[in-house]
């Protein structure tokens, strides 16, 4: 027998998610969407931002993901003009705040996707293989978009088989 599901709404994970839109939409669409993930520093943090819950559980990929987004925190988000620095990213504290009856988003994954697997990620979220109702996610398309400069050999590229990879391994519904 299946186990009773956590959720009273569809459940959704945004791969490649950037800083959000496609979750945003998906929130508004009444579904909980239980992770994003992402490998830029400054989308990452715009979606946590805007959309994380708080507290929000950032898993990283590597350990050097972890330096990556530090660095990136101490550069970008820490305000050291007053007599205390002060951290002005605070989860879920844009959008998600003006619309508090909404889930925020629970999990971050950050890192090289192609490093993960599907069977890690679902691990971290404690779910199983077939729970998720939707994965979803926007992989990089700079190098074969008309408005990018359509590189075949662009490294790039080989993402949109990574989306689909993890597709596969966590077989959602859709």
């Amino acid at each position: 027998p299946r186990p009773t599901r956590r959720y009273d709404r569809p459940i959704a994970i945004d791969l490649f998610c950037g800083m959000g839109g496609f979750s945003l939409g998906f929130i508004q669409a009444g579904f909980t969407v239980v992770c994003g993930a992402d490998n830029d520093c400054a989308s990452a943090t715009t979606y946590m931002h805007n959309l994380g819950a708080n507290p929000i559980r950032i898993h990283f990929v590597s350990p050097a993901d972890e330096q990556r987004l530090e660095r990136f925190l101490e550069r970008h988000v820490v305000n050291m003009d007053g007599p205390i620095p002060t951290v002005s990213l605070v989860s879920g504290s844009g959008w998600k705040s003006h619309n508090p009856r909404l889930p925020g988003v629970p999990h971050f994954w950050f890192g090289d996707l192609s490093q993960l697997s599907g069977q890690r990620l679902l691990d971290a979220l404690g779910l199983e293989v077939g729970e998720v109702d939707c994965v979803m996610g926007g992989p990089p398309c700079q190098g074969f978009s008309q408005v990018g400069k359509r590189l075949v050999l662009d490294p790039r590229n080989a993402l949109v088989f990574e989306f689909a990879r993890l597709v596969v391994e966590m077989h959602p519904k859709t």
